[in-house]
């Protein structure tokens, strides 16, 4: 009696797996470029939070609330980037630096995920956001988030006068050039 073969044949085998190796070379860098975006809209996401930390602690606490620079996560520092990290204080006598009586809020470390964060305040410094205690900003500025791989990718996250925050993803070359 005859019985049949269930099993496949080496040269199936070989184009089965060839087959799955072409589409997962082609898939590769498609996940890599979409697992980038993710991370980067979670960082967007995570500065945005923050601008809105400060401004609701000013309201709520009736006090003048300042977000600065800070890798050590102590002291405002002026000479990095937004992306190694910022502070979140009442800063009593309004002197732009935390001193030893001045509570920290929140300390944000350093961000992995995007290349570079700038901010560009429109009359103040861009080293530092500011919220009065009724929740207003103290100047208009926008943070340039560059993506580590695609500079048009590069996204904005604006800071209204009235301490509103909002995105923006229309790339804009004024803001790639800073990447």
């Amino acid at each position: 009696m005859y019985k049949f073969s269930q099993g496949f044949t080496f040269i199936e085998l070989i184009i089965a797996m060839s087959i799955l190796f072409i589409t997962t070379t082609m898939a590769i860098p498609a996940m890599t470029s979409t697992l980038s975006n993710t991370r980067q809209n979670g960082e967007i996401a995570l500065l945005m939070s923050q601008l809105q930390l400060a401004r609701t602690e000013a309201i709520f606490q009736n006090k003048n609330m300042m977000m600065c620079k800070s890798s050590d996560k102590s002291q405002c520092q002026t000479d990095i980037s937004w992306d190694q990290g910022w502070l979140i204080f009442n800063d009593k006598n309004n002197n732009k630096q935390r001193d030893n009586d001045e509570k920290v809020i929140f300390a944000q470390g350093k961000i992995v995920h995007v290349a570079k964060i700038f901010y560009n305040s429109f009359s103040g410094s861009s080293n530092y956001v500011r919220f009065y205690n009724r929740g207003y900003s103290y100047t208009n500025g926008t943070f340039t988030i560059c993506h580590p791989f695609d500079l048009s990718s590069t996204k904005t996250v604006v800071l209204s006068r009235t301490g509103r925050v909002r995105l923006d993803e229309t790339p804009n070359k004024l803001y790639q050039n800073k990447c």
